[in-house]
């Protein structure tokens, strides 16, 4: 028989020992049920884990004319997070009992991911497994970009913007509104 307790204290341990801070978020709601971005995301929880990498290993098989079988083997790494049970669960700001949830916006190293599955490892009540997937919206995660503009201004005086400046198209602006070829 396992001792479950032992477990969780050796889990614990190493938690303390190399965890790693991850700060949870929640995309708020409208009125449809849908994600309002719009609005700032709303911070949950910062659980410290353990984190940590799962590779998949995907195979795809492909029949030419000629009967012939390619087969092309490809990696894929899931990032996630092993932390204690009780630290999954929080009160929400209507005091009931909540949990982190598959959706929720993970914000890790610079990296904005979403908790794509939650793992009870055992069913014991006691560790769970937090899977992640990268954001990618091809700019700028949501978080950062709320981040940066509560932080930066923008100045958009003209007399700020440097002569000189290079553009696209091989010709350069010298400031006085003149165009030259470069």
């Amino acid at each position: 028989m396992v001792n479950k307790r032992f477990q969780l204290m050796k889990l614990e341990r190493e938690i303390k020992r190399q965890g790693i801070p991850f700060k949870y978020y929640r995309i708020p709601k409208n009125q449809y049920g849908e994600p309002d971005f719009d609005k700032d995301p709303e911070f949950l929880k910062e659980i410290t884990g353990m984190y940590h990498e799962f590779t998949a290993h995907m195979t795809d098989t492909v029949v030419l004319l000629t009967s012939t079988i390619n087969a092309t083997a490809r990696t894929k790494k899931t990032p996630q997070s092993l932390c204690r049970y009780d630290d999954v669960l929080f009160q929400n700001k209507s005091g009931e009992q909540d949990h982190i949830q598959i959706g929720d916006i993970v914000e890790y190293n610079h990296r904005v991911m979403r908790v794509s599955g939650l793992q009870n490892i055992m069913e014991w009540n006691m560790i769970v497994d937090v899977s992640f997937e990268e954001v990618d919206d091809g700019t700028d995660s949501y978080i950062r970009r709320k981040q940066k503009s509560s932080e930066v201004e923008i100045d958009t005086d003209a007399a700020a913007i440097s002569s000189n400046t290079p553009s696209l198209y091989g010709k350069e602006s010298s400031g006085d509104g003149a165009v030259h070829e470069v």
